[in-house]
């Protein structure tokens, strides 16, 4: 299923840099992860059970699971770049914005 961009949802976006900015993963000066492709590092973000479990509960009651989720084109840029994001400008370079899909599977 595809969401399309991540800054078209302000909420999803700012998770995405926050959760970045305090990742040991993550190196805010060079704007990259540390060990792994970006794609992979926003993808792995992403289907972390914090943030999955508040949609959990909308797909399941459709009959489907989120059994991955796939990113490409991902954004990278400081938090001035982040949609409506009002806190610390802190800083350094996190992924803001990517093309996203959620893989689905029937239950």
């Amino acid at each position: 299923m595809s969401l399309g961009r991540l800054i078209d949802y302000p909420w999803l976006s700012q998770y995405l840099a926050k959760t970045a900015y305090r990742d040991r993963v993550w190196n805010s000066k060079k704007g990259k992860p540390v060990a792994m492709g970006i794609n992979t590092y926003v993808s792995q973000l992403l289907f972390k059970k914090e943030l999955m479990g508040r949609m959990e509960t909308v797909f399941e009651e459709n009959g489907y699971k989120v059994v991955g989720v796939t990113v490409e084109k991902v954004l990278v840029g400081d938090f001035r770049e982040v949609p409506f994001y009002q806190g610390e400008m802190y800083p350094g370079q996190v992924p803001y914005d990517a093309q996203i899909w959620f893989r689905l599977e029937k239950i």
